[in-house]
């Protein structure tokens, strides 16, 4: 019976290993990260499942140095802020993350193009 139970533990354990990550996979616009579990809603513009506390705290996780991060509105029910790419890694340029009507969303833009390219 020990054995039955410490096989299910090791089990569960290793499937929360293999599986888990799955949750947190990010997918990308133009190079930013976006969380997994996000919506494509348009191009370059997603809507998180995450809450405004969590999703800032996957950017400052993604992104700890390099990345520039502005409060641009900070309202009881809007709240918006900014990133801009300072390492210029990826094709994007800046990002905008905003609450409205309790929903999450990620915008990003892509760097200028240089005259003949």
């Amino acid at each position: 019976m020990r054995a039955i139970q410490t096989a299910i533990v090791l089990l569960s354990i290793l499937t929360m290993i293999v599986f888990a990550p799955a949750a947190y996979a990010e997918e990308s616009c133009l190079g930013f990260k976006v969380p997994g579990s996000a919506k494509r809603v348009e191009a370059n513009r997603f809507k998180l499942t995450h809450s405004w506390d969590e999703a800032k705290r996957f950017y400052k996780k993604a992104y700890p140095k390099g990345v520039e991060r502005t409060t641009t509105i900070a309202l009881p029910n809007v709240r918006s802020m900014h990133f801009s790419n300072l390492e210029g890694k990826g094709r994007w340029a800046g990002a905008n993350m905003s609450l409205i009507r309790n929903q999450v969303y990620v915008f990003c833009y892509e760097q200028p193009r240089e005259a003949g390219r």
